[in-house]
């Protein structure tokens, strides 16, 4: 959802599809889309169901941890209403989708459609346990276009043997993204790493989507790859000072030194 909202405040054009049950938390979200004017036109709703919910919970002692609840609408449900969408994806045209292992079915599905597949790897998972992250970004590496990883406590040097595992799949570029120190891309042909400048931050939930939003929204908008990410960058900063909000292309015009 926010990173819809993100390409959405853009201006981008978006769809969001998703299945939500006719709960509190179901009628919040809707809340949301209705005054971020998202179309919601292909929110699928489930009378008397529980919407399924992800929630990280962040510690300064601890990594963080990701807990699922999972609605009372079954995984099989959910891929049967999201059927219609996974068959009206066109050539080239740009789909996210997070690529949490509860999403696997979904995720499986779209992969096999004809669009620019940009995926969320998230870390939350695999938190402190670094091969079974590393095996959980190869695993993706065939289904997606564009892939996020979220490096953390992690080392630039753990994420650079992705190179090697680029030549010859299907995804174009992996961007590793270190809690606002800047951000690590990988292709098949370099390793490149941009530092960026710190920031103080009150609220870094929903940066990891600003960032990708944003870099989606440029890359559609043919930006280059360099250019792209320094955008993203650039927006994600933004959030993380604010406390609750994501920017619109005024809020950040101004840090773009003349990209814009």
């Amino acid at each position: 959802m926010n990173v819809a909202r993100q390409i959405n405040r853009f201006g981008g054009e978006v769809q969001l599809y998703s299945v939500l049950g006719d709960d509190p938390v179901g009628q919040m979200i809707s809340g949301i889309l209705r005054q971020e004017e998202l179309n919601c036109n292909h929110i699928v709703w489930q009378q008397n169901s529980k919407t399924t919910t992800v929630c990280i919970q962040l510690s300064k002692q601890q990594p963080p941890r990701l807990t699922v609840e999972v609605g009372e609408y079954t995984k099989n449900g959910v891929m049967e209403a999201l059927r219609p969408f996974f068959n009206q994806v066109k050539p080239g045209e740009p789909v996210f989708i997070p690529a949490y292992p509860e999403y696997a079915p979904l995720f499986d599905n779209l992969s096999l459609s004809r669009g620019e597949i940009f995926a969320d790897c998230g870390y939350a998972p695999y938190s402190g346990h670094l091969n079974e992250y590393k095996q959980a970004i190869v695993r993706i590496l065939n289904k997606v276009n564009y892939a996020l990883v979220s490096g953390f406590s992690f080392r630039q040097e753990d994420f650079h043997f992705i190179k090697e595992e680029l030549e010859g799949r299907r995804c174009q570029a992996v961007l590793v993204t270190f809690a606002g120190r800047g951000v690590l891309w990988i292709t098949s042909d370099q390793i490149r790493y941009l530092e960026t400048e710190q920031v103080i931050p009150i609220n870094s939930i929903g940066a990891g989507d600003c960032f990708f939003g944003s870099f989606m929204y440029f890359m559609k908008n043919h930006y280059s790859l360099m250019d792209s990410i320094q955008f993203a960058h650039k927006a994600a900063s933004w959030k993380v000072q604010q406390f609750d909000s994501l920017p619109y292309l005024q809020d950040i015009g101004n840090l773009m030194d003349g990209l814009l």
